[in-house]
């Protein structure tokens, strides 16, 4: 929950446990008192992050990749869901546009107005638009392992830096200029709104 103390001071604390009647909750940062006024954050639950990324291959080809990635936090505490989805620009070709949707889990430490987050999804890669017979075929498997840390600039926004190792592997096997899937360091940074 966020909000703001009587004085002017912003504030964030984590419901932690929830009763009928009270609840019990850490302080992130602030110094609440009583009477100060808190609203939950985010109100629908969501955190819809938008970033742009860049894998380095072990060909050294640059790969950009930007993507959406939604987090769901209400009703969990220190483990989330995470389902998302990339478009590897530099891999689009005459077969069309790879889209790569994935899912997993975030873990989530809090540090004052900074986070800890690392996050593990797997997913499936398709090419939009589809093959001549309509049909759509799911040619890559592959995952994403990162560590990442954000600041928060806003009780709805935050900031996000990420470093991990991104993996996308085509059924026919790696190709020797990486030009579909990718394998390799990948850098990421973003926004996060907090729905």
């Amino acid at each position: 929950m966020t909000g703001t103390s009587k004085n002017g001071e912003p504030l964030l604390v984590r419901i932690t446990e929830l009763y009928p009647e009270a609840g019990i909750a850490r302080i992130i940062y602030g110094n609440p008192e009583i009477e100060d006024v808190l609203a939950v954050r985010p109100a629908l639950g969501l955190e819809v992050q938008g970033y742009l990324g860049g894998t380095i291959t072990f060909s050294g080809t640059l790969k950009t990749v930007p993507g959406i990635r939604i987090t769901g936090s209400r009703g969990f505490s220190g483990l989330f869901p995470v389902v998302g989805i990339e478009f590897p620009l530099s891999s689009t070709g005459p077969e069309g546009v790879p889209l790569f949707p994935y899912a997993g889990m975030q873990l989530q430490w809090d540090i004052g107005r900074f986070q800890i987050l690392p996050s593990g999804v797997l997913g499936l890669g398709i090419y939009l638009p589809p093959g001549g017979d309509g049909s759509y075929s799911a040619d890559y498997l592959g995952g994403i392992g990162e560590i990442g840390i954000s600041w928060l600039v806003h009780d709805s926004w935050r900031i996000l830096l990420g470093l991990g190792y991104s993996s996308w592997v085509g059924r026919s096997g790696l190709e020797e200029d990486d030009r579909y899937g990718y394998n390799g360091i990948t850098l990421r940074g973003g926004l996060v709104w907090k729905m």
